[in-house]
């Protein structure tokens, strides 16, 4: 059986189901709030997406403005 990707909201009715769109329709405050609560590396493991998953796999959450790095 085929895993079910589910896409990120980027509100709007916008949903991102690859890199190219996230990039285009990237919005920190959304993006941020994924990344907090592991959706993000969910995401981004489901679409095999290695190299973006180990880095943000580094960065530390308790960081108080992870803004920048993401």
């Amino acid at each position: 059986m085929a895993k079910v990707k589910i896409p990120l909201d980027m509100g709007n009715g916008i949903k991102v189901r690859n890199m190219d769109e996230l990039k285009k329709h990237f919005d920190i405050k959304k993006v941020t709030g994924y990344f907090l609560d592991k959706k993000l590396h969910k995401w981004l493991a489901d679409r095999y997406y290695d190299e973006e998953l180990e880095a943000i796999n580094d960065l530390d959450v308790s960081d108080k403005s992870p803004k920048e790095r993401l």
